[in-house]
């Protein structure tokens, strides 16, 4: 290949064809750097909050992989059932032998004398076992990074493209910030960006191959969570429209190529070959949705159910709530608007020889964000597919306002380059900012481990300890007596929320205990009931979000009791801030406590924790 010694061509051209002179070895190298800004980004405090529990549903994985499958395998009996389909079971799959292979260096290395040593370190701490989980997720949005590269080079026809789209990508605050999360949410992503790159390639050069491969990573998408799956739908409108005359004006309207569509004999043997592949691909990924039917189905209702429940009715419905609130502070509103703009602009532009991959990729696009627009039910998390295509669409108007405004001025020798660079430094600039202090507060300690701390240093080893449960818990050691306190009739489906190890663990994986020792809430200002029990020191966690908090009346109790030196006092306060941070700026239905919007307000994670000690009672 010819090098350049300059990266653009001084003489008088379109800038298309200025860009397409950029070389491959300087686009790879510009990639490579790129893929260091990602990777440190979601590296950088990858270890927060451990070993708390200090991310929901995190535990829901790797117990599934521990408990029911790893346990299984070790205990000569191999099943792959895991007893929990609130997400499909790729994500665990790949989780439970990347848990086998620290299984057997350990064990080659003496650290594990069985496997059963194994699954007692994991009861005991599931720091390292959290830790590979949330690396799995980071390792899907570091490679994020590189497959958004091809698809904006695709799409752009054009390698720096392909790097600004990258570039985008890797500094976006809501990929980011889930990047560090052991959830599927980042791991379909990159199956939804492989879907999209080979249906924009199928859309370019019409090969079979493209389609089936765009198939494979939809069921890829759909088996690693279940709305990714959606992304199928860009794959069935290439097809569709590339299947027409794109020559031809009569098939520019979807109606006309469906009409030409179903004329053909010979139309749909590859879309139902494309079909079953994603099914095939679906069912491997997840078997046990029909090889264990009923026990699937009693989960997705379970879940569907909660789905429907009247708290989250005060929400914005999710076509709002998204727009005003995940995209607008994940993204940032410019960011938000650019890639609407360019989804539009380039969907119904008429002059477009690629508006039918724009168009396929309009149609997964509006199907995904009204299929979860439709309830109350507003995780900002559920919008990350969505997100490679605002980047990668904010990019390319970027560079069409940055050529018509050069074009205008008659401004050449990559002057347009530039421009496009100050545009996507505007566009990327409060992702970047809040992706630092985002990474920035997740490097301070966690409140529950400072909590932790001070109790292992205080507490004798007769000392019983009262904790609360669900995520503002502060946890200790398996030997250490605890008493756990919850409100009582809450409605909220603690047991499925609680530790790991409080789960059924049937007394085939460990022989310890099962008993929670568990007591009303009220018994945090109860203090003869607390002295009964021995317990010197009670824990109590105070959150601003609504599913999270403790009844204010309970708080109320323990403070009065305190205050008015009645067998209670607080010794020790652990707080995020210095100034309380509003509800608004946290994620309502996530039990992360550091805020979705300005997370520079906290100091550290983790909610406020307030340590009370029960004192003897007086002579």
């Amino acid at each position: 290949m010819v090098q350049h010694s300059r990266i653009f061509n001084r003489k008088t051209r379109s800038t298309r064809q200025r860009l397409k002179t950029i070389s491959k070895a300087i686009a790879h190298k510009a990639l490579w750097g790129i893929l260091i800004v990602g990777i440190a980004l979601r590296v950088w405090g990858l270890d927060f909050g451990l070993p708390a529990l200090s991310r929901p549903d995190e535990n829901h994985i790797s117990q599934t992989a521990i408990i029911h499958i790893f346990a299984s395998f070790a205990e000569g009996h191999p099943d792959l059932n895991p007893h929990f389909f609130y997400y499909p079971s790729l994500f665990i799959y790949i989780l439970t032998f990347l848990y086998g292979i620290y299984y057997l260096l350990g064990y080659w290395t003496g650290i594990f004398t069985d496997a059963q040593a194994f699954i007692t370190l994991y009861y005991n701490d599931w720091t390292s076992f959290h830790y590979i989980q949330r690396a799995l997720s980071a390792v899907s949005g570091i490679l994020s990074i590189p497959a958004l590269y091809a698809l904006g080079r695709q799409l752009g026809k054009n390698r720096l493209i392909g790097l600004f789209s990258a570039f985008l990508l890797a500094i976006t605050y809501l990929h980011v910030r889930d990047s560090h999360f052991g959830t599927t949410d980042i791991a379909a992503t990159l199956w939804v960006i492989l879907c999209l790159y080979h249906v924009s390639r199928y859309g370019t050069l019409a090969k079979p191959s493209d389609l089936y491969k765009s198939a494979i990573f939809a069921g890829l998408a759909a088996t690693t969570k279940y709305p990714a799956g959606l992304v199928i739908v860009s794959v069935y409108a290439i097809y569709l429209l590339n299947f027409s005359n794109s020559d031809n004006p009569r098939f520019q309207s979807l109606k006309a190529a469906a009409t030409a569509f179903l004329k053909s004999p010979d139309a749909l043997k590859p879309i139902i070959c494309a079909t079953l592949l994603a099914a095939g691909v679906f069912i491997l990924g997840s078997p046990y949705l029909l090889l264990n039917p009923m026990g699937a189905m009693a989960n997705l209702l379970e879940q569907s159910n909660t789905v429907a429940t009247d708290f989250y009715n005060h929400l914005d419905a999710g076509w709002w709530y998204h727009l005003r609130y995940s995209f607008r502070y994940g993204l940032g509103s410019i960011y938000t608007l650019s890639g609407l703009a360019g989804i539009v602009y380039f969907c119904f532009n008429n002059h477009s020889q690629m508006r039918p991959i724009h168009l396929s990729i309009l149609a997964f696009f509006l199907l995904y964000y009204l299929a979860n627009a439709s309830t109350h039910y507003v995780f900002v998390r559920y919008m990350l597919p969505l997100v490679p295509v605002l980047a990668v669409y904010a990019v390319l108007l970027s560079v069409r306002i940055s050529d018509a405004w050069c074009k205008k001025v008659k401004a050449l020798n990559g002057k347009t380059v530039m421009v496009s660079s100050l545009l996507l430094g505007i566009v990327a600039w409060h992702s970047f900012s809040t992706s630092l202090a985002f990474n920035q507060a997740l490097m301070q300690t966690d409140t529950r481990i400072q909590a932790r701390d001070w109790l292992l240093g205080h507490i004798q080893p007769n000392d019983g300890v009262g904790i609360g449960l669900v995520f503002t818990h502060v946890d200790l050691p398996q030997d250490y007596k605890r008493y756990f306190l919850r409100p009582p009739s809450s409605g909220y489906d603690y047991e499925q929320h609680a530790p790991a190890y409080y789960f059924e663990p049937k007394a085939r994986l460990m022989d310890i205990s099962t008993n929670r020792n568990e007591y009303n809430l009220s018994t945090y200002s109860d203090v003869q009931t607390l002295r009964e029990l021995g317990i010197r020191y009670v824990v109590l966690g105070v959150v601003t979000q609504d599913l999270y908090r403790m009844p204010q009346f309970e708080i109320d109790a323990v403070h009065q009791v305190a205050s008015q030196n009645q067998g209670l006092r607080k010794v020790v306060e652990f707080s995020s801030s210095d100034i309380p941070t509003p509800k608004e700026n946290y994620d309502p239905l996530d039990g992360f406590f550091v805020p979705f919007t300005q997370p520079g307000l906290v100091k550290r994670p983790g909610p406020m924790i307030e340590i009370f000690e029960v004192l003897p009672e007086k002579p």
